[in-house]
C-alpha cells in the first residue's frame, strides 16, 4: 500500500530528520509506528500524504509514484496530522458540512460518521466549546467523510478517555475487516499490542525495527525471565551461570530471575535443579511486553 525507500530529509542543513528511511506497509494491515518524540514519526507520515514536497520519487502509495500522482492519491486517503484545522464559531455539523461541500460528498455521510466516533449529540455545539477529546473526535469523523482506502493518523488516541479509546480501537478494528489500510503513530503501546498487525520502530529518522505482529510475538517468546524461588540461590546461580544470564539473585530471600531466549529452556533448567538436589517453590516465565521490547531496541542501537 505504501513503499518508503531511502529516504533522506533534514529541516535544518546538517541535521537529518529521516536518515535512509524505508518503510513497507502491506495492504489491509493495521501498521503501528512507534518512537520517541522528535524520532521522525510526524515528518515520515507528512511525506506519505504529500504535505512535504518529495522530489526523487521515493515514495510510492496505492503503486504509484507520490510525486506523479499526488492528486490522484490525496483524494483516496484520509488523514489526521496534528490539529485539524476547523473554524471555532461553527458548529461540528457545518464544519464537517464544509468538507462534504468541496469533495461532493452526500451530507448524509455526516450522521453517519460522527455515529462511529461518538459525537453525534454534540453535533450542534460550536468547535471552540469542545473539549480536547472532542475535537480529536470531530477530526477522526473528518477522516472518514470520504470512505479512504488509506488512513493515516498521526497520535490519533490523544486525549481520548479510556471509553473513547475502546470505542476507538473498535472502530480501527472494522475498518480493518472492510479491508481497509491503517498506518497510525501512537504512544500508547498496550493499545497498540491489541490492535496492529504490523510494526515500525524508529530512533533518530531511521527504522530500527519492522515486521509483523507475529514476528515481534516470536522475538518476544525469546526476550523471557523466569522468577523462582530455590532453596539453595548460591548453587543454582553456579549451575545456571555459563548458559544463562543472572538478573537478580537474592540468597536471603531464595529469589532469582534469569533470563533465557526460549521457554524450551525452562524444562531444561527445572531437569538441571531438581537432578542436583535444590527444591524449586515457586517458577513464573515473564514475557516482554511491547513497551519492553521498545525500550530494549532504542536502548540498544
Amino acid at each position: 500500500m505504501v513503499e518508503i525507500r531511502n529516504l533522506n530529509f533534514s529541516y535544518k542543513r546538517k541535521q537529518h530528520t529521516l536518515r535512509d528511511l524505508s518503510l513497507s506497509i502491506p495492504a489491509g494491515s493495521i501498521f503501528a509506528f512507534v518512537g520517541e518524540n522528535g524520532a521522525g514519526k510526524s515528518t515520515t507520515l507528512k511525506h506519505i500524504v504529500g504535505l512535504i514536497p518529495e522530489l526523487n520519487h521515493k515514495i510510492e502509495v496505492f503503486g504509484k509514484s507520490l510525486r506523479t500522482h499526488r492528486k490522484e492519491i490525496v483524494q483516496k486517503v484520509g488523514v489526521m496530522i496534528e490539529s485539524p484545522s476547523f473554524y471555532p464559531f461553527l458548529s461540528g455539523y457545518d464544519n464537517l458540512k464544509i468538507h462534504c461541500l468541496y469533495r461532493k460528498l452526500p451530507l448524509e455521510r455526516i450522521e453517519k460518521v460522527t455515529r462511529k466516533v461518538g459525537l453525534s449529540e454534540h453535533l450542534r455545539k460550536k468547535y471552540k466549546a469542545y473539549s480536547m477529546g472532542m475535537k480529536q473526535q470531530l477530526g477522526l469523523a473528518l477522516t472518514l467523510l470520504a470512505d479512504p482506502d488509506l488512513y493515516v493518523l498521526d497520535e490519533p488516541m490523544n486525549g481520548l478517555d479510556p471509553t473513547r479509546r475502546i470505542a476507538f480501537r473498535n472502530l480501527l478494528l472494522d475498518l480493518h475487516k472492510k479491508g481497509k489500510t491503517i498506518l497510525l503513530s501512537s504512544h500508547h503501546l498496550p493499545e497498540v499490542e491489541l490492535i496492529a498487525t504490523d510494526i515500525g520502530i524508529i530512533k533518530n529518522g531511521s527504522i530500527l525495527f519492522q515486521g509483523s505482529m507475529e514476528s515481534l510475538r516470536s522475538l518476544k517468546q525469546k526476550n523471557q525471565s523466569l522468577h523462582m524461588e530455590v532453596s539453595d540461590v548460591g548453587q543454582t546461580t553456579s549451575l545456571l551461570e555459563k548458559e544463562f544470564e543472572i538478573l537478580l539473585a537474592n540468597t536471603k530471600s531464595g529469589k532469582l530471575e534469569i533470563g533465557i531466549k526460549d521457554r524450551e529452556n525452562i524444562p531444561l533448567i527445572v531437569q538441571r535443579l531438581t537432578a542436583n538436589g535444590i527444591a524449586i517453590y515457586k517458577l513464573n516465565g515473564n514475557e516482554k511486553s511491547l513497551e519492553e521490547l521498545f525500550m530494549d531496541s532504542i536502548s540498544t542501537n
